[in-house]
């Protein structure tokens, strides 16, 4: 899975020449990442894979999906995924936009249910995540917060640092404030 900024980036940002924070630099990037990832309850990069649901009535939950190849039902719970709907058998929603978080059967479709009371019954295959790239602004959020982590260390720590051209300057723990508001429209709104 990719991280939403590049070493690059940041060390362009920071100025920074050579390689000896490489690998402090790389850490934090992996760190915001899933920092960005936990509080916002989805990520926002994308996999192919196909993931296994429990047999439900319809609507189908479903996390972050971008593009759906197959979907299958285990119908006897033998393990074997012998039914698979056609495109004209359920309807992605949201209708208009992505990524699709649930899944309804078409009522003139040949299925009743997804193959409700099967453990794993539900095969879908297709690209899982957020979106196909990295929305800018999360990009931008996390490129911030890699930034405010590694100027941390020249503060030794403190919450609250006078300088005095600036003035108090505050350090946060954890996603800082200006990052939650620039992520939390894309945070996931759960269904159910």
């Amino acid at each position: 899975m990719a991280d939403y900024c590049t070493l690059e980036e940041i060390k362009r940002e920071l100025n920074i020449s050579g390689g000896e924070t490489d690998d402090i630099l790389q850490s934090l990037i992996g760190q915001v990442k899933e920092l960005i990832d936990k509080f916002c309850d989805r990520s926002f990069d994308s996999v192919v894979a196909t993931k296994y649901f429990d047999g439900a009535t319809s609507p189908l939950y479903i996390p972050d999906l971008i593009t759906l190849t197959s979907l299958k039902l285990d119908t006897d719970g033998d393990g074997v995924y012998e039914a698979t709907l056609a495109t004209s058998d359920y309807i992605l929603y949201p209708l208009n936009s992505t990524p699709k978080e649930y899944i309804k059967l078409n009522p003139n479709g040949d299925y009743c249910s997804f193959a409700f009371g099967i453990l794993n019954g539900v095969s879908i295959a297709g690209t899982w995540g957020y979106a196909a790239t990295v929305p800018g602004p999360i990009r931008r959020a996390s490129m911030i917060q890699v930034q405010r982590w590694y100027k941390r260390k020249e503060t030794a720590f403190a919450d609250v640092v006078g300088v005095p051209e600036l003035g108090e300057v505050h350090y946060y723990k954890g996603l800082d404030p200006d990052i939650q508001l620039i992520v939390q429209a894309y945070r996931r709104v759960r269904l159910f």
